[in-house]
């Protein structure tokens, strides 16, 4: 029987990027298939990349990572921050233009979903009525869902801690934009590290297990790979996770050390042991 769970694990280098920006490098190609080959030696089921790492490529490089067979599935650090969705029609037209244009190549790319995390682009404007805020962004992320439709992919939503951004911190805030929105391919992520920031419980994902369509974890409090310091809060993460019936992609992400190698499979170890793969 095919596992539910798929654990993964971002692309060093490019793909942790809390603010959604990309840093690819002199070689964005190279950069990509090694990252992706080393995901995959390491055990995991499928690599995540940036959005732009992706849109780095040229059309030339892009056809060839395209069959390259990369086992990427899954991008995140959507929109960059010089588009200010929620600060004037230029920002918010400027950002869907970018959500066609990603949306292309990430399908060519063998995506099937992308994580709009994304706190620059987001954020809220000193001065700002939030629930003006929340109109406005509801109505964003349909749009860009519609257009996403487009090219069969899901537009998942992260909740951010208060550090990284002002605005949509919580599964609840994040929930409750996905509704507003009302789009059947617009979907919420939850990431564990978020969540611990926000002092969130564990159990919070079992309340959104019907919108809950993707999830990344790292180990707080430094964001570390997960089981260094020994997973507590990842072990309750992962038994909520179970007990609501999650079934979709599990990333890793967070600040790797030296050996990435040996993280790399500690945390693949760790975390197939935590959800009894």
């Amino acid at each position: 029987m095919e596992k539910a769970i798929k654990l993964g694990c971002c692309i060093p280098g490019g793909s942790f990027m809390p603010q959604g920006v990309a840093q690819t490098g002199s070689a964005p190609l190279d950069s990509l298939i090694a990252g992706c080959r080393l995901v995959t030696e390491a055990g995991f089921d499928y690599a995540e990349a940036t959005v732009g790492m992706a849109m780095a490529l040229s059309e030339e490089e892009a056809a060839r990572a395209a069959g390259e067979n990369l086992s990427l599935k899954y991008f995140n650090s959507f929109i960059p921050g010089n588009y200010k969705i929620l600060e004037g029609n230029e920002g918010y037209a400027g950002a869907l233009g970018y959500v066609r244009e990603a949306s292309m190549r990430v399908k060519q790319l063998g995506g099937k979903l992308i994580v709009l995390g994304s706190g620059a682009a987001r954020s809220l404007p000193d001065g700002m009525d939030k629930d003006e805020a929340k109109k406005i962004f509801a109505r964003f992320c349909a749009e860009a869902a519609e257009i996403m439709q487009e090219y069969s992919l899901t537009l998942a939503l992260e909740p951010l801690c208060a550090a990284e951004c002002n605005f949509i911190n919580t599964l609840a805030e994040g929930a409750e934009i996905v509704h507003r929105a009302g789009a059947d391919n617009f979907r919420l992520l939850a990431d564990a590290y978020h969540m611990y920031r926000g002092l969130e419980a564990p159990s919070e994902v079992r309340k959104y297990a019907d919108i809950l369509c993707h999830v990344h974890v790292a180990e707080p409090p430094e964001r570390v790979f997960p089981g260094k310091y020994g997973g507590g809060y990842l072990r309750d993460f992962a038994y909520n996770l179970l007990a609501s019936g999650y079934s979709g992609g599990v990333t890793v992400e967070c600040k790797f050390g030296a050996d990435i190698a040996a993280e790399f499979s500690a945390s693949r170890e760790f975390l197939a042991y935590i959800f009894g793969l």
